[in-house]
């Protein structure tokens, strides 16, 4: 199993540094102990850069045209 520093390290390596809150917040979405396989899984995304809130709300961003929403024919 990955402790803290394992992981935090994992994403120095790949050249994501990330800071100890939110390597918190992204170790809450996961249960129990971390294996490396739970850990692709889990954090997959995020090292990759496709974290799903991120791309929803870059997204509405765009739609919203500065507005803070949107309508559903746009």
């Amino acid at each position: 199993f990955l402790s803290n520093s394992d992981i935090q390290s994992s994403f120095d390596q790949v050249g994501r540094l990330v800071k100890d809150q939110d390597l918190e917040e992204m170790l809450k979405e996961a249960t129990g102990a971390i294996s490396i396989t739970k850990f692709i899984q889990t954090f997959g995304n995020k090292v990759a850069g496709l974290d799903v809130e991120d791309v929803i709300l870059n997204t509405f961003t765009v739609l919203d045209e500065g507005e803070g929403f949107c309508f559903e024919e746009k």
